[in-house]
């Protein structure tokens, strides 16, 4: 089940309103915190929570309590932090990590719904940041080594390696 959608408190009311409130457990389990064995599982649950009436209140919800894994509001784990990220940076001198989640919940929604463009903007980010992050991994991994003259047994600084026309490899390394 969802986390932090146990017993609804004062600050999880919102909950009723939800448009995914209706699912059984066990379809909201697979719509928001898909294995990623499909592609478009996040597209499909951002899809899903962009006409919900309180997706404010969830991806405030998903940022208070730290959620690791699922979409919150259409806020899908990896932008999560970003969204955390551009609220420290609107209000610097708070500490949130010594708030109780359902006093981090009031804040973050208060301040979503003052400006609810920040979750597309915590997505772009994080999009952009998770895109770069994925290159610079693949070209680090990709080297050209003569055939047949290197062991791959080792690290292979790119200075190391002279190319030589038609008997290069591209090992992948891992």
């Amino acid at each position: 089940m969802m986390e932090g959608f146990g017993p609804a408190g004062s600050t999880r009311s919102w909950r009723s309103a939800s448009k995914c409130s209706t699912l059984p457990p066990a379809r909201a389990d697979e719509l928001f915190f898909a294995d990623g064995a499909h592609p478009d599982t996040v597209a499909h649950a951002k899809t899903y929570c962009s006409t919900c009436p309180v997706k404010a209140q969830c991806a405030a919800w998903g940022a208070a309590i730290n959620a690791e894994f699922g979409v919150y509001g259409g806020v899908p784990s990896y932008a999560r932090k970003s969204l955390v990220s551009l609220y420290r940076q609107a209000h610097p001198d708070e500490d949130t990590a010594a708030l109780s989640e359902d006093e981090r919940f009031t804040r973050f929604a208060e301040w979503i719904e003052k400006d609810p463009s920040v979750i597309g903007r915590a997505i772009h980010h994080a999009s952009h940041s998770h895109n770069r992050a994925y290159w610079r991994r693949k070209r680090a991994r990709m080297v050209s080594v003569q055939a047949g003259d290197i062991e791959l047994n080792g690290i292979i600084r790119v200075a190391d390696i002279e190319p030589v026309p038609g008997r290069c490899v591209q090992p992948a390394l891992f």
